[in-house]
């Protein structure tokens, strides 16, 4: 693998979220972001889940989460079951906004595979399986 092409692509990415979510005027802090996606597809989960699945410190989504939540863009309620733990939801507001996030992501992705054929987009997808299993084993020893 040629890392920096791998890199490249990453941050091609990156910046074209940034581009087309400034024109909009939307702030695409990558952690708001990716916060707010993975409720688009987790709705109802706790703090602590979403720290975990982003392997991020819980004090960052605890940050980033009172931000969104003074923007009215997610909701924190106690969890009833444990009243130590909040449950985090998108807000009407949250999900009109995240929805168009995604849709840039699937222009994004739509670019990319537009460059492909039909083929090489099922093997760019294989590989792609491949390659996140492996840097799960990076990053999760054995706990594939």
């Amino acid at each position: 693998m040629e890392i920096s092409l791998f890199w490249r692509l990453l941050n091609c990415g990156r910046a074209y979220g940034e581009q087309e979510c400034k024109k909009i005027g939307f702030d695409s802090n990558s952690t708001n972001a990716k916060i707010c996606l993975y409720l688009l597809a987790h709705p109802g989960v706790s703090q602590y889940d979403i720290a975990f699945a982003y392997h991020m410190e819980a004090s960052t989504v605890a940050k980033a989460l009172s931000r969104l939540e003074r923007e009215g863009l997610v909701s924190r309620t106690v969890n009833q079951r444990d009243k130590r733990e909040r449950i985090v939801s998108l807000t009407e507001a949250g999900r009109e906004t995240y929805s168009i996030i995604l849709a840039i992501q699937n222009r994004w992705a739509q670019g990319i595979s537009d460059c492909l054929t039909a083929e090489e987009n099922a093997e760019f997808d294989r590989l792609c399986r491949k390659a996140l299993v492996g840097a799960r084993k990076l990053l999760l020893p054995g706990k594939e």
